[in-house]
């Protein structure tokens, strides 16, 4: 008998015991739970926080670009936590350090809270498109051979979303090139043109040129040629220097007999002897490269 209510005894102390570490336990969450409350909605003063303040309320955004909202509170200085979260997280994403990512064109509301307190931001995201294209200057004057970027200011000048094309009115007098780069051609006047396809914005300016690009020298890439009967030639130019714009000119044959030629330097042997075949430089005739061309028969018709 003196066993059983030993043992009794030492249960019930142990339920005791057990009772004591989980209702303690449960006091100290609350208390924990009591503390971090303190420390989100009162700030190191001990002040409750009265109002949220944001450094803006309205907020335009392009996509793929990003924004930290500033936050301030009432009484000022306190320590704080807040929450941010985003209405469409679609349109915008928010991190819980206020950074805002805008990701599709539309609407969303980012709201702030700290307990009770809350304010919001309206964020409208918009397409990472060019607002304005403009050229800076109405006419450019230019020398023969020399190069000018377009002066074309893009706002915002890190949009994205652009796709820009140059092109000229009238190549022969001045060309550009997909960067933008202007080169003067020919003694003369043209426009160059400048235009995001995306957004149809475009500009434009007048060039004068004020001088023609001349080449140092101008040679046929092969100063003789022997061509059997009926043979067809291709001629090609070399000049000096390489980069030259304009590398077109006028073709003549001495001997329409022998070898004719076309403008585009395809030269066709017709009869047997000796011509030469002359190209003068376009812009500048005293510019002449020559070609002595022999057409020979190999199998020729012998009468008996």
């Amino acid at each position: 008998m003196s066993e059983k209510r030993t043992e009794y005894q030492q249960r019930r102390r142990n339920r005791i015991i057990a009772d004591f570490m989980i209702y303690g336990g449960i006091a100290i969450l609350v208390g924990i739970c009591i503390f971090v409350s303190a420390v989100i909605f009162l700030g190191q003063s001990g002040d409750a926080i009265t109002d949220l303040v944001l450094d803006t309320e309205k907020l335009s955004l392009r996509m793929g670009h990003t924004y930290t909202l500033e936050v301030s509170t009432k009484p000022e200085g306190n320590s704080y936590a807040m929450q941010f979260t985003s209405s469409n997280s679609e349109v915008a994403q928010v991190t819980n350090e206020g950074v805002i990512t805008a990701k599709n064109e539309g609407n969303t509301i980012i709201t702030v809270s700290s307990g009770n307190i809350k304010k919001t931001c309206a964020v409208s995201v918009v397409r990472d498109r060019l607002d304005s294209l403009v050229v800076e200057r109405d006419v450019i004057q230019i020398g023969g051979g020399k190069e000018i970027s377009m002066p074309a200011i893009m706002t915002p000048i890190d949009a994205k979303e652009k796709e820009i094309e140059y092109s000229s009115e009238d190549e022969s007098i001045a060309v550009v090139d997909k960067d933008g780069t202007i080169k003067g051609v020919a003694e003369g006047q043209t426009v160059i043109y400048v235009r995001d396809l995306i957004t149809g914005l475009s500009d434009s300016v007048t060039i004068i040129v004020t001088s023609t690009e001349l080449p140092d020298s101008m040679n046929f890439k092969e100063e003789k040629v022997t061509l059997e009967l009926g043979e067809i030639y291709k001629s090609e130019l070399v000049f000096v220097p390489e980069n030259i714009t304009s590398t077109s000119a006028i073709y003549y044959t001495t001997d329409i007999e022998v070898a004719s030629v076309t403008n585009e330097g395809i030269i066709t042997a017709k009869g047997q002897g000796k011509c030469q075949i002359e190209a003068y430089y376009t812009n500048d005739n005293s510019l002449v490269a020559i070609m002595e061309v022999e057409v020979i028969d190999s199998f020729p018709i012998i009468t008996p």
